[in-house]
């Protein structure tokens, strides 16, 4: 036991809970019951040697450092003391137990690297219509750029326009305000000489 137990044995070494975290549910199952066949045959190599009077010294040492190394690391979730052949059936029972627990577990993790694949591929459909929408909003911008230097310009043209109408438009009222006043010299100069002209008509009767 203290071979099998022992910190540095390959066994232990293979088996981490590193090692057994990364590996399928099925395999962890027989890494453990392989786990538990040695701790078998450990207790039945014990037995044997008690019969045997001069080894028992060397029993009590072994036993010695089973208790000094009575903590078994159980995939790095609990640890349970083993420290006689009557711990060892449950502790099989345990490891049986923490198989079974070791599937339920795998099925969460499946089921945890599947929603985190569909909230990934919702996340690229969000994406990929905000890449839509950007390259659209880009063109808008560049539309509205155009358009606004346009409307820049138009509005130039216009204010250039309006000033050349408005003096149009004082030029026309200066030119038909002058052709009133002639106009009205006009009608007065032809009146001046219908009236001048009766009077000469009158004169030239008299005189006659």
């Amino acid at each position: 036991m203290h071979t099998l137990m022992s910190s540095s044995s390959p066994v232990e070494q293979r088996h981490s809970p590193a090692n057994i975290r990364s590996c399928p549910p099925i395999f962890g199952w027989f890494v453990m019951c392989t786990i538990t066949v040695q701790l078998y045959r450990t207790v039945d190599e014990h037995a044997l040697e008690s019969d045997d009077a001069d080894e028992e010294q060397q029993i009590d040492e072994e036993q010695q450092t089973v208790e000094e190394h009575r903590y078994v690391t159980v995939p790095g979730i609990l640890q349970r003391r083993v420290t006689d052949g009557r711990d060892a059936y449950s502790f099989a029972v345990f490891l049986l137990a923490m198989a079974q627990q070791g599937a339920t577990l795998q099925n969460y993790n499946n089921e945890l690297v599947k929603c985190i694949e569909d909230l990934r591929e919702k996340r690229e459909e969000v994406n990929r219509a905000m890449l839509k929408e950007e390259e659209e909003k880009a063109k808008i911008q560049k539309d509205l750029t155009i358009l606004t230097d346009r409307l820049s310009k138009i509005n130039e043209a216009l204010a250039r326009k309006t000033q050349a109408r408005n003096e149009y438009d004082r030029t026309i009222q200066e030119t038909e305000a002058a052709y009133m006043k002639i106009l009205e010299s006009s009608q007065t100069l032809l009146h001046v000489l219908k009236r001048e002209t009766v009077q000469l008509t009158k004169k030239k009767q008299t005189s006659s």
